[in-house]
């Protein structure tokens, strides 16, 4: 593993989202299904784990014996436990989930009023990225077991990838109210009344949530949003610095995520110099990441000296001098300052690495323009 302070061996993985550091597939997966700051509650807390959903219990089956011909609870529990490893390991290693999920089905199709199973099959249709049939295969677990509060905050977030805001808010409500310490379910609760534009209904669910843990940097995060939106912008900065404060340094990629946000409000306030002291808070190998760049590079432009930001990729260009994408930000930007030697250089260097690079033409056409 490399050192904390030293940039990765492959920067030009950073180009690709699903391979960033902070952007692991099933982070993507969390940002996706609750979306913004709350993607870095809770959905981390499930699948990836060689046990059942807390709230679900594999060896409690419906009286009718789960809807089996035959119903033998310890042959049906020994298959669903190996079913589960199976897929903790595809889901660990970002494998081909094919296998598990045909040996989750096979069980459904056995055991088919056998709630946990029906877990399962959501939870590996959800690896498979197909919100629908997971939202499907939850929503009848539920209806099997209805008091299973870590199920309905599943539930919830598929149906907020898949847009169904008044579904969601039905799952939190019923998180919330079968876990009334849960301080999960709130924020994610809290959330959906923020994406309904229910400021109130949301503000009282996060005060209740930080009553309940005052270390919640998530809640403070989700305050940032509400502030945010009401154009309160001195005050949502507050609660995204309680945010950065409060979040683990073993959390480097909420860190970067809530650091970033916090520049941009910055930005927005009309605060370059002190969004670009935030973001120079990240290590090293954090600041090689081209959106930080390209955040640092905002904050030098607010400043007037667009030189400043075509030198942070040079920077990186300089230590990577095989990444195209750094030359075209760079170039970018000396254009911007009005350096067009130096930035066609950047341009000859991206022609000689990839002379199909997006973009490109874009930059010939920016210099000739700024020649005339």
């Amino acid at each position: 593993m490399q050192p904390a302070d030293q940039p990765e061996s492959n920067p030009q993985d950073r180009y690709s989202p699903a391979k960033r550091p902070w952007a692991g597939s099933w982070l993507v997966v969390a940002l996706v299904l609750i979306g913004g700051v709350a993607g870095i509650v809770a959905v981390k807390h499930w699948s990836m784990r060689s046990q059942f959903v807390k709230g679900s219990d594999p060896a409690k089956p419906p009286a009718e014996g789960a809807g089996a011909a035959t119903w033998d609870e310890a042959e049906a529990l020994a298959q669903l436990q190996a079913a589960q490893e199976q897929f903790n390991l595809v889901a660990v290693e970002g494998h081909d989930a094919k296998p598990s999920l045909a040996a989750v089905q096979r069980i459904v199709e056995r055991y088919p009023k056998y709630a946990a199973a029906r877990t399962l099959l959501a939870q590996v249709w959800l690896y498979q990225s197909d919100f629908d049939k997971a939202y499907e295969q939850f929503k009848l677990s539920l209806e099997l077991d209805p008091r299973q509060a870590e199920v309905h905050l599943l539930a919830g977030s598929v149906a907020i990838a898949l847009d169904r805001i008044d579904r969601a808010t039905h799952h939190y409500t019923m998180a919330v109210g079968l876990d009334q310490s849960s301080v999960r379910a709130r924020l994610h609760l809290a959330q959906a009344y923020l994406r309904q534009r229910q400021d109130d209904k949301a503000r009282r669910l996060l005060i209740e949530a930080l009553t309940l843990d005052p270390s919640s940097h998530a809640a403070y995060a989700l305050f940032a949003d509400l502030y945010t939106r009401q154009n309160k912008l001195q005050v949502a900065i507050g609660q995204l610095i309680k945010a950065v404060s409060h979040t683990p340094e073993t959390e480097r990629s909420t860190v970067v995520a809530y650091t970033r946000r916090l520049a941009k409000l910055l930005r927005r306030d009309n605060q370059p110099q002190e969004a670009l002291i935030r973001l120079r808070t990240l290590t090293p190998a954090e600041r090689t990441d081209p959106d930080v760049l390209e955040d640092m590079a905002l904050c030098w432009s607010m400043l007037g000296d667009p030189a400043a930001a075509a030198a942070l990729f040079e920077q990186a260009l300089a230590a990577y001098p095989a990444v195209w994408q750094y030359a075209a930000r760079a170039a970018h930007w000396r254009i911007k300052a009005g350096d067009l030697d130096t930035a066609r250089q950047h341009i000859e260097l991206i022609r000689r690495l990839n002379s199909h690079a997006p973009g490109l033409a874009d930059l010939e056409s920016q210099t000739r323009e700024k020649e005339q």
